[in-house]
């Protein structure tokens, strides 16, 4: 997983870049299924000609948020404005959005210093520190560290970390992400790994960034 664009604080004009291994009827369905959940919350999809070959478009108005979400080939999944659409087509049909990291090589490295206006990250955090990645059975490593201002405070911290990660992942019929967190000091620490067919609920979780956009 890869996001690019001017500010990942503020996300209206980033893309997010997706590998997958699952069949990509499979992937087109879940992606109408995530639209078509939001219909009554005023959620508008459409399937978009781009007239790029081998591209196929799917565009979604959450209230003033405007994101198209495009299935390219070699398996790779983009969101991204809808406006900056077309664009990101011709680099996708290319293969130059492919180009990524090597196995155990970070996908996507962030740090944040008083992270306060996010909203999953929990009060009390001073820098948060996250890293992404890849592994050689498709799936994915995520690590996060919260610096905090006391011991005391990184141990609800790791709490609340684990706690937010469920209610973002939920466990189902077939499992879910293992969530490990812990706190050292002053710094509480969380680990995420996400199998290779998580890409459902990797969708849901983009759906809930739309919602923190269109409060923003």
């Amino acid at each position: 997983m890869l996001v690019t664009g001017p500010s990942l604080r503020d996300a209206r004009q980033d893309a997010l870049v997706v590998r997958y291994s699952a069949n990509d009827e499979d992937v087109e369905k879940a992606i109408v299924s995530l639209t078509s959940q939001r219909v009554g919350g005023g959620t508008k999809t459409s399937l978009v000609d781009l007239g790029v070959d081998g591209v196929r478009g799917w565009q979604m108005h959450v209230g003033r948020l405007d994101r198209t979400f495009l299935r390219g080939p070699d398996h790779v999944l983009v969101v991204v404005p809808s406006r900056q659409a077309g664009a990101y087509a011709r680099e996708l049909q290319s293969g130059r959005l492919t180009v990524g990291p090597h196995d155990g090589q970070a996908a996507i490295a962030l740090r944040a210093v008083k992270p306060t206006t996010w909203p999953f990250v929990p009060a009390g955090v001073i820098e948060l520190r996250a890293r992404v990645l890849l592994l050689s059975d498709d799936g994915t490593d995520t690590f996060v560290e919260a610096d905090c201002a006391d011991a005391a405070t990184a141990r609800i911290v790791a709490k609340q970390l684990e706690d937010r990660f469920q209610a973002a992942f939920p466990a189902k019929a077939n499992g879910g992400p293992a969530i490990d967190t812990q706190s050292e000091g002053r710094t509480a620490k969380a680990h995420v790994r996400f199998a290779k067919d998580e890409l459902e609920s990797l969708l849901d979780f983009l759906g809930t960034w739309s919602d923190v956009e269109k409060s923003q």
